[in-house]
Order: C-alpha cells, then structure tokens, then sequence
C-alpha cells in the first residue's frame, strides 16, 4: 500500500484515533518517565558510592591488621 492508495475512510479512522490522544496525560507520563529515571540514576550513583566507601573500608582494616609470620602459628 502506498500514500496514494490511503482510502478516505481510513484517513477518517486515523484521525478519530488523533483526536483520541489526550495531551495532558501524554505530558504527566512523560514528566513521570524522567523522573523515574532520574530517581534510577541517582540511585545508582548512590549504591555505587557507599559501595566503594565500604570496599576502600575494607581493603583499609585488612591493609591495617596485624599479618602473621609464615610458619608461626
């Protein structure tokens, strides 16, 4: 099917369903998708923060600790 081959009910059918999209709600969604997301983002910066703050903790009290001598013990 091509443009030309569009019948006139079909174009009536399209712009029913044009006339159907409700903007309002098309702007909440989308303010609420980007919000979402934000919220996803930070987030993940969040986790991946702490997580690095307790990992740098970790490896700093093993750094610290007393190690033992091969063979004693």
């Amino acid at each position: 099917m091509t443009v030309l081959d569009v019948s006139v009910d079909q174009l009536d059918t399209i712009s029913a369903q044009a006339r159907e999209v409700h903007v309002g709600r098309l702007v909440l969604a989308f303010i609420a998708a980007v919000l979402i997301g934000f919220g996803r983002c930070v987030g993940a910066v969040v986790n991946a923060a702490v997580w690095s703050f307790l990992a740098m903790r970790e490896g700093y009290r093993d750094a610290r600790a007393p190690h033992r001598e091969a063979g004693v013990g």
